[in-house]
C-alpha cells in the first residue's frame, strides 16, 4: 500500500516549488499576456493615467527596459498616449498613491502558480491572495480597472467568503483561466492561474457584476473537483480541458491541460469575449465614440496604438503590506494608525 507523504515531505515539496518559482522567471509568458491585457484594459475604458503594477513580472507587464524580473515588485507609473507626448502635452509624474488614486492596477499575486502541499499553508496562501485582491481594488478609483493574476483556489474554493469580500469592493467583469504550466512548466510551479478583471465600487458594492462568488462540485473520472460557477457558465474562458490530476499528496486536484505555445492568441480571444460581454452588460462605462481607438501595449509605435511611460519607479503602498495579517478572517485590508509608511525606491 502506497504511503501518503508526511508533513516533512510536504514541507520540502513546497520549499522546492517556491525555489523553482524564483529560479525560473516567467518573462516569456508575461510578454505573451502583455499585449492582450493592455488592449483589453483600453477596450474597457482605460485611456491613460496613473497605474500601479505589482508582483511577479511587473517590469515585463509594463514593458519597461529589459532587466530581470523579481518575484515581488511594486512599480508606479504614468501612462499616456504617445500622440500626447509628441504633441508636447505636459505629463504629470507617477504618484505616491493610496486608496482610490490609480486609474488602473495590475496585480500579479505572489506565488500564484505554486501548488502548496501543506494544507494550512495553502489556506493561508488563498487568504493572502484574497486580501491582496481587495487591496488592489481599493487602490484603484471607482470606475477604474483592476487585473489580477491569482491561483485558481481563490475562485474555486468551496468557501465563498473571500469572494464575497472582494465583491464588497469591486464588480467582477470576468476571467480567463490559463492552462497549467502557462507561466512556468516546472513541477510545483504549474498551478492553474486565473486572470481576473474588476472595476472598483468600494464600499457601495452596488454596481452591476457577473456572479463569481459560488463554486460547484463537478465529477471527473470518478473524482470530484470544485470549479467556479462563472467557468461553468462560460467554459470558453478556460484555455484548455479541465481534468482531475492524480497526485500522491491528497485528493485529486483540478488542472487544465492546454497548449501554452498559443497563449497570446488564446488569451486575446478570451479577453475580447470578456470585454464585449462587460460592455454589453454595462459593467463598465462605454467609451466616447469620438475618442480615437487606442490598442496595444506600452512602448508600441503604431500611431494611436502607442503608449509612453512618462515616469516609473518602485513604490509600495501601505494597503499592500499584508504580511502576517493574511491570517485574518475578516478580509479587511489593514489600516495603519501610525501615519504614512509607504516606501518609494527609484528604478
Amino acid at each position: 500500500m502506497h504511503r501518503l507523504p508526511g508533513a516533512l515531505e510536504r514541507d520540502a515539496a513546497d520549499i522546492a516549488a517556491l525555489a523553482d518559482h524564483v529560479a525560473h522567471p516567467a518573462t516569456t509568458a508575461y510578454r505573451a499576456l502583455r499585449e492582450p491585457l493592455w488592449s483589453t484594459l483600453h477596450a474597457l475604458g482605460f485611456d491613460g493615467g496613473h497605474i500601479l503594477v505589482q508582483g511577479d513580472g511587473a517590469r515585463t507587464l509594463l514593458a519597461l527596459p529589459d532587466r530581470p524580473d523579481i518575484p515581488i515588485d511594486f512599480i508606479t507609473a504614468h501612462l499616456a498616449p504617445l500622440q500626447h507626448i509628441q504633441a508636447g502635452q505636459p505629463q504629470p509624474p507617477a504618484i505616491d498613491g493610496g486608496p482610490s488614486d490609480y486609474d488602473a492596477v495590475i496585480a500579479s499575486l505572489p506565488w500564484a502558480d505554486v501548488q502548496m502541499r501543506v494544507p494550512s499553508r495553502r489556506a493561508r496562501h488563498t487568504a493572502r491572495q484574497a486580501l491582496m485582491t481587495i487591496a488592489a481594488t481599493r487602490l484603484a478609483r471607482p470606475g477604474g480597472l483592476v487585473a489580477v493574476l491569482a491561483g485558481h483556489d481563490l475562485m474555486d474554493s468551496p468557501d465563498p467568503t473571500p469572494r464575497h469580500a472582494v465583491r464588497a469592493h469591486a464588480a467582477f467583469l470576468g476571467a480567463v483561466r490559463l492552462p497549467a504550466g502557462a507561466l512556468r512548466p516546472q513541477a510545483g510551479t504549474d498551478n492553474v492561474v486565473d486572470l481576473m478583471l474588476f472595476t472598483p465600487t468600494h464600499d457601495t458594492g452596488l454596481g452591476p457584476s457577473l456572479r463569481f462568488a459560488h463554486s460547484i462540485p463537478i465529477p471527473l473520472d470518478g473524482h470530484t473537483v470544485h470549479i467556479n460557477q462563472y467557468y461553468d457558465n462560460n467554459p470558453d474562458q478556460i484555455l484548455g480541458n479541465i481534468d482531475a490530476e492524480a497526485n500522491v499528496w491528497d485528493q485529486h486536484a483540478l488542472t487544465v491541460t492546454g497548449n501554452p505555445t498559443h497563449l497570446t492568441a488564446d488569451v486575446s480571444q478570451a479577453l475580447t469575449t470578456l470585454a464585449t460581454n462587460a460592455l454589453q452588460h454595462a459593467l463598465v462605462p462605454t467609451s466616447d465614440p469620438d475618442t480615437p481607438s487606442e490598442t496595444g501595449e506600452p512602448g508600441q509605435s503604431n500611431g494611436w496604438g502607442a503608449w509612453a511611460i512618462t515616469h516609473a519607479r518602485r513604490y509600495l503602498p501601505d494597503l499592500l503590506r499584508i504580511d502576517q495579517r493574511s491570517n485574518s478572517t475578516s478580509f479587511d485590508p489593514p489600516h495603519s494608525n501610525d501615519g504614512p509608511t509607504n516606501r518609494r525606491l527609484d528604478l
